[in-house]
């Protein structure tokens, strides 16, 4: 049997020791010469007398059947690990059903939670509404580069600068969402909605007003550009038109926030990220238990078979080296009665009920008995 490790699959059902058989035959073709001349020998001798019994002749050939069956008891003891190896498999598979339980338990738990994060808000909506309402804020930073560079005069610095400024209007998108819901009654709504309004086109004209100064200026020859101060170049109508393009790019970043995940939903986002990961490892985790306990219990299967297997070949094997008995006493008999020199006398001994006991192992239970004859 292959048995190296706990994982090593029994590649048979079948029980075969060829060596047991091949024993057997050689003992018992020993013991039918030994008994013949036994026989022979006692005939000569004109024993058994009338009254001896044939156990006292034969005795020493059937100790050798008693020392058959040990060496048949030793050549299947050495397969006996399989009883072993079906109380391991057996103890893998209990603790694998055990962790199968738990692990099924921990699968739908964390099933169940994906579900509920993964409905909560589609990810790739947020995705896409949150790239668009970034975009914009940085567009509009970028709209305002001319302005920034009014007071950071190094290009690559009034870049970077105008980046900020971008990511701080997508902020500030967001919260005006929140700031317009603001106030109880209907007139504190107005106010606060009025202000918003108001603050913000402030800012942008603010803004407006510095890139035109810095437009201006910027073509304007030295000696003109030394006369006056920024905002005395800059243009109010350019500076209300740049504040309508900074509405427009603003406006539906504002509007788009309405739209996008709020922190909850961007958390149950992230969550069901996760989730998802975790999902795929507890399926994959549950898929091996499952196969785990799948080849314990074949593995078993076939080990019990092998085992019933191997008991009915050892029995067999017992009851032919049992029958050996009855063989040595014909071989003996036979042998006796052909040689005595007075043919007609005949021991009623030869004719007894032989009874031997012999010790057994196999026969209708795993524990040595002894079998009388």
């Amino acid at each position: 049997m292959n048995s190296e490790t706990s994982n090593t699959w029994v590649q048979f059902q079948q029980y075969d020791k060829p060596e047991a058989q091949q024993l057997i035959q050689s003992v018992k073709t020993q013991l039918g010469q030994d008994a013949k001349e036994a026989g022979k020998r006692d005939a000569e001798s004109n024993l058994p007398r009338k009254g001896d019994k044939l156990l006292l002749f034969i005795s020493h050939l059937l100790v050798q059947i008693q020392g058959l069956i040990n060496d048949l008891r030793n050549l299947h003891k050495a397969d006996e690990d399989v009883a072993l190896a079906i109380e391991k498999q057996e103890r893998i598979l209990e603790q694998s059903r055990n962790e199968r339980d738990d692990m099924q338990s921990q699968y739908a738990q964390v099933q169940k939670d994906y579900q509920y994060h993964k409905d909560s808000f589609p990810s790739v909506m947020a995705i896409v509404i949150s790239v668009i309402i970034l975009l914009l804020g940085l567009m509009e930073g970028l709209i305002s580069l001319h302005a920034i560079r009014t007071f950071v005069p190094n290009y690559l610095t009034a870049l970077f600068t105008a980046l900020i400024y971008g990511l701080c209007l997508t902020i500030l998108a967001h919260q005006v969402m929140r700031w317009w819901n603001m106030g109880k009654s209907p007139a504190k709504r107005l106010v606060i909605r009025s202000l918003i309004i108001s603050g913000i086109s402030g800012a942008f004209y603010l803004m407006g007003l510095l890139r035109s100064g810095q437009i201006n200026m910027s073509t304007m020859s030295l000696e003109d550009s030394t006369t006056g101060t920024l905002f005395s170049y800059a243009d109010p109508t350019e500076a209300f038109l740049f504040m309508c393009i900074s509405w427009v790019v603003f406006l539906p970043a504002v509007l788009l926030t309405k739209l996008a995940p709020t922190k909850e939903q961007w958390f149950s986002i992230f969550k069901a990220r996760s989730l998802k990961k975790a999902v795929k490892d507890s399926q994959r985790k549950l898929d091996e238990l499952l196969q785990r306990i799948t080849t314990a219990e074949g593995e078993i299967h076939n080990l019990r078979q092998y085992e019933v297997s191997r008991n009915k070949a050892a029995t067999r094997d017992e009851e032919d080296a049992l029958s050996l008995v009855e063989y040595v006493k014909a071989n003996y008999i036979q042998s006796n009665i052909r040689h005595r020199l007075d043919k007609s006398v005949v021991p009623n001994s030869l004719d007894q009920k032989l009874h031997y006991p012999l010790t057994t192992y196999f026969q209708n239970t795993s524990t040595p008995k002894s079998s009388k004859k």
